[in-house]
């Protein structure tokens, strides 16, 4: 129901002028239309990831994983499954999504068995600095394996996103799609 509102599904929407209304296209508008979508918790650990075309002046790869809604703080049941499909383009040192599609469905049972709902703890826990340095250095460790970053630049994505690593793990996400990562944040 929170993201049929601006479905473009063909199967549902017939109205060709309705489906184009819901079309994105801008900066300015495809993240005002983002920043709009209800507040989600992904996994990283059920991405998938998917490259089924790479040119010199075109990529398409894609990421499956699961997500599950936030309300104030707490995650709600149910799962859910989503697929976003990118194309990109070199431009400078990085690149530009020149398109990408977002499909969210309801998580298939294999998945609801294998991802359970975790525990709501208070949100104030889950953006509090860790105290103990044992506790960053784990989350340290968790970026640098997930993203391939250098213990430097995973310790200074997970500061400025306040040592939440679900939220680090996003800007990562969103900024290394962009190519805005410079080479040395990786391992060698």
């Amino acid at each position: 129901k929170e993201f049929q509102r601006e479905s473009r599904n063909v199967m549902r929407l017939t109205n060709t002028e309705a489906r184009r209304d819901r079309l994105k296209s801008g900066r300015l508008n495809i993240v005002s239309f983002l920043n709009q979508l209800p507040e989600t918790r992904h996994d990283p650990s059920s991405f998938t990831v998917d490259i089924p075309l790479v040119t010199p002046t075109l990529m398409c790869f894609t990421v499956f994983g699961i997500l599950r809604l936030v309300h104030k703080g707490l995650i709600l049941p149910p799962l859910r499954s989503f697929t976003r499909n990118f194309f990109v383009v070199p431009q400078g040192a990085g690149f530009s999504i020149i398109n990408e599609t977002l499909f969210i469905t309801g998580g298939t049972e294999e998945q609801i068995r294998a991802y359970p709902t975790p525990e709501n703890t208070p949100s104030t826990s889950s953006t509090a600095t860790p105290s103990a340095s044992n506790d960053r250095d784990r989350l340290i460790t968790e970026l640098c394996a997930q993203t391939r970053m250098n213990r430097a630049f995973a310790e200074r994505c997970l500061e400025q996103s306040d040592w939440n690593i679900q939220k680090a793990f996003t800007v990562f996400s969103e900024i290394n799609v962009r190519g805005g990562i410079p080479p040395e944040a990786f391992q060698a």
